[in-house]
């Protein structure tokens, strides 16, 4: 049952981002190019007063990305569409709930900073192997990004969003 409504789910949310595809004044632009923040690479998560080396859940780092399928262009926005892999390294055996916040920053040709976009990931772990200390995953988050039609980007840069 729960394999039927994941296919369920993820054709109406395929049928859904292709919506925009379907306009006759559509157009396919550059894609920006894409880099990885270093000084925000790397996510480590654990108690907000008290973040030792004992205390951590887990670590997550920006490892890639790719534009899954073209860059498009229709009168008012510009589309993005893209896959970002994390790899996310389970430490504390109690942890169930990962939150990882991220920042893109949208840069024109003069690397002037057009927009900040931010996008939450969430998910649910459950450590299976009592054996094994620690527990790397490799994710794939896709991220949607639109823009004015009006302002060119250049490129992106991508981390992990500090909350304090």
């Amino acid at each position: 049952m729960k394999k039927l409504l994941l296919l369920f789910i993820s054709f109406s949310l395929l049928s859904c981002s292709n919506i925009r595809k379907l306009s006759d004044q559509s157009k396919i632009i550059e894609c920006p190019r894409v880099f990885f923040s270093s000084e925000s690479n790397i996510y480590i998560d654990g108690p907000k007063d008290n973040l030792d080396i004992e205390n951590i859940n887990y670590k997550a780092s920006l490892n890639n990305s790719g534009f899954v399928e073209d860059c498009i262009s229709n009168n008012n926005f510009n589309y993005y569409n893209l896959d970002l892999l994390i790899l996310i390294e389970l430490i504390s055996k109690e942890i169930k709930n990962i939150n990882i916040p991220i920042f893109v920053l949208l840069y024109d040709s003069k690397g002037k900073l057009i927009d900040k976009k931010y996008f939450q990931y969430r998910d649910e772990f459950i450590h299976t192997n009592q054996k094994s200390e620690y527990k790397t995953i490799e994710k794939i988050i896709n991220l949607n990004i639109a823009h004015d039609a009006y302002i060119k980007i250049d490129s992106f840069i991508i981390g992990f969003a500090r909350i304090r």
